[in-house]
């Protein structure tokens, strides 16, 4: 009798039988109910019946008896513990299993755990072990038994309604990310849907982690990814796990490999956040930020996000993480101070550095632009430090700048703007064309080792807003990174403001400051600058111009040194037709050179040439001699410069016959009339066809009377 009281007892207490109860709600009349067969439960089937059973599943109905899903209730003691000591981290599901817990399908925490529950059964053994077994058959018979057919064959694959079945919140993901691997951390899964005009476009989502940084510090940054079903799966059909854009990384066939290469990666990740405005060597692909231009209708320029252009890249970068989310608030990433390292799902984790990203944001000098650079393909800077002996410049300019280039010091707070006033060095190269100026500033640049940003005022048109927000933006740059700010052609900048004795508004606004329009009695006023520029930009400055005699007086009392560069005389051009074919005497590959220097040089001086011309008269015979596979000579050189010369003498009379033609008078714009007689552009709308029309008829009307006195 003892025995048998016991015997109720233990079948009694709730999860004790090992067993599961299958029952079914659905509605009768608009009323929920619980159904076991044939039997009516009423609404309520948590009775302690069905409390004693280690698990209860409930398959759930809508009104119309259409099924939804199904509910499993865990009562069973022994599968709770288990549950407790395996499941380390799923956010989907943070309560404990410390009482009964009930799971809707499609069960993905017991499915994801279904190898440590299976270990854990054959480990405990006894009453515990029946009742893992007996959660394991049930899922087995739900869903398990198709996702482990087509997971474990050996090319794994999945369908996209099972895809949720591989995904494991706490496992790496793998991608690849402009031909670069990367790692993730996945948080959650979900389906979810995004709405379209036909039918809405079905994904899984995946958040996940990975290790970011928002220009000051390093930390966890949350990132979505999207398996689409019509873009990665062919209707229903399964598609290889490794052929989706992002998939765990314990399917990829070389996982170690992987990992080794992204920890090494990551730690030079971590090193090149932390520089700001130090330059580096790149070459290779890159993801360029294209922005709209200065005067469309954003006014300002982090509003928008932009568009990410692959593109090939080669030249020097800054990388200044800062800098850029200063300007694209939009793309300043949010990091955490949550670490996996301390969560208790991260045992068996290696190293939080692989999953630092493949690239870095930096500016490219060369395209003038931000860009996403791979950390694998930057290159510390080689510096040609002896680039500056090379120039040829007159008398001692070479030692000035060099001077005062070398011992201009920078001011410790970069962004204090009251700080920089007057702290700057300021250059003015002036003198005709191919004479060294620009080359002046790129060789003083290697030589100092400072970045040289390039500002050419001659691709940016005349439109002010974009001439001034540039410029801003650059002598900004340039503080910020102890860089050599190079303006060429400056002349747009530098000329007075008084143009044939009048003065240009235009010119005004840009030199001054302030732009202003007369137009409809109205003045706009919009306060942007270029002197002021000047005054607060504590870096180094060099403006080359062709025309000095035009500078404004404005500009002038604000430049330290100003020198003047005169078309090379014979000897200057001796010694730079030897620095340019000189290289080329050394060269053992084709095409070679038979040229002795000495004598070529000083024929070749006799051409009136300045420094870029002939530049690009070697760089053409050179051309020519490959082409006819020669070796260079004297003949290529000379049939090159004889048509330059041609080209120069026919240029000079044509000058002089345009110069002693009469100027073509134009007739004025109907625009510029109104405005002259001041009559407003809604009267001429009015009455401007009718006056049109009335000068057309009397045109008709004189030319009909010529020909009929004709």
């Amino acid at each position: 009798m003892a025995f048998e009281e016991m015997s109720e007892v233990a079948t009694t207490e709730p999860g004790g039988k090992c067993d599961v109860k299958h029952l079914r709600r659905s509605y009768v009349n608009g009323d929920p109910v619980v159904t076991e067969g044939d039997l009516n439960l009423g609404k309520n089937k948590d009775d302690t019946k069905h409390q004693a059973f280690a698990l209860v599943s409930t398959q759930n109905f809508d009104k119309d008896n259409n099924p939804t899903d199904t509910t499993l209730s865990i009562n069973s003691k022994h599968i709770l513990a288990a549950l407790t000591r395996v499941v380390r981290y799923y956010p989907a599901h943070d309560e404990k299993f410390d009482k009964s817990t009930e799971l809707t399908s499609p069960f993905e925490l017991l499915y994801h755990h279904r190898q440590e529950l299976s270990e854990e059964a054959t480990r405990i053994g006894g009453e515990g072990s029946l009742h893992l077994n007996l959660l394991l058959a049930y899922l087995y018979k739900q869903t398990w038994a198709e996702a482990e057919t087509l997971t474990t064959r050996e090319i794994p694959i999945i369908t996209f309604n099972l895809l949720w079945f591989v995904f494991k919140p706490g496992d790496l993901l793998y991608r690849v990310v402009d031909g670069e691997p990367a790692l993730y951390w996945l948080v959650r899964v979900d389906y979810d849907e995004t709405p379209t005009t036909g039918d809405p476009w079905e994904y899984l989502k995946l958040d996940c982690l990975y290790q970011g940084h928002d220009g000051k510090k390093t930390g966890m940054v949350m990132e979505t990814l999207k398996i689409y079903a019509n873009q990665e799966f062919s209707g229903d059909s399964p598609e290889k796990i490794t052929s989706l854009s992002v998939f765990p990384l314990k399917y990829h066939k070389d996982r170690d490999g992987v990992k080794e290469r992204l920890v090494k990666r990551g730690k030079r990740y971590l090193e090149l956040v932390q520089q700001q405005g130090l330059p580096y060597h790149y070459d290779g692909l890159c993801r360029r930020l294209k922005t709209p231009p200065g005067s469309s209708y954003f006014t300002r320029e982090e509003d928008f996000a932009g568009v990410w252009l692959r593109e090939t890249a080669t030249g020097r970068v800054i990388l200044d993480c800062w800098t850029f989310m200063e300007d694209h608030q939009v793309h300043r990433v949010k990091v955490s101070n949550w670490s996996i390292s301390n969560d208790k799902a991260t045992e068996g984790f290696d190293d939080p550095t692989l999953l630092c990203p493949p690239s870095v944001y930096g500016y490219s000098l060369d395209m003038r632009c931000w860009c996403m650079f791979s950390v694998e393909k930057l290159k510390t800077t080689d510096w040609k430090q002896k680039d500056f002996d090379s120039v040829l410049l007159p008398n001692c300019y070479g030692k000035i700048i060099k001077s005062l280039v070398k011992h201009h010091k920078f001011a410790s707070q970069a962004r204090d703007e009251t700080a920089l006033k007057g702290k700057g060095l300021i250059f003015v190269l002036h003198g005709p064309p191919g004479t060294g100026k620009t080359r002046t500033a790129e060789a003083i640049a290697e030589t100092t080792k400072k970045p040289l940003l390039l500002f050419p005022t001659g691709e940016l048109g005349s439109d002010l807003k974009s001439i001034q927000l540039e410029l801003r933006r650059l002598v900004r740059y340039g503080t910020a990174w102890k860089a050599i700010l190079l303006i060429d052609e400056a002349d747009v900048v530098l000329e007075s403001r008084q143009v044939d004795g009048h003065v240009s508004l235009e010119r005004n606004a840009l030199v001054a400051g302030k732009k202003s329009f007369l137009f409809n009695s109205a003045v706009i006023v919009n306060h942007l600058l270029f002197l002021r520029q000047l005054e607060y930009f504590q870096g180094i400055i060099f403006l080359t111009s062709n025309r000095a005699q035009m500078f404004d007086p404005a500009v002038k009392s604000r430049i330290h040194i100003m020198l003047h560069y005169p078309s090379p005389d014979k000897n200057t051009r001796k010694l730079l037709w030897e620095q340019n074919l000189g290289p080329i005497i050394k060269l053992k590959t084709l095409p070679k050179c038979e040229l002795d220097l000495i004598s070529a040089t000083e024929t070749l001086s006799e051409y009136e040439m300045n420094g870029r011309e002939i530049s690009n008269t070697v760089n053409s015979a050179l051309t020519i001699a490959k082409d006819a596979l020669l070796p260079l000579n004297l003949d290529h050189l000379q049939v090159v410069a004889n048509i330059w010369k041609d080209s120069q003498e026919k240029s000079t009379e044509t000058e002089q016959v345009g110069n002693a033609a009469q100027p073509i008078k134009r007739m004025p714009s109907i625009t510029a009339v109104l405005r002259a007689l001041r009559v407003p552009l809604w009267v001429w709308k009015l009455i401007g066809p009718a006056i049109l029309a009335c000068a057309l008829f009397q045109g008709l009307r004189n030319l009909w009377r010529k020909r009929r006195g004709g």
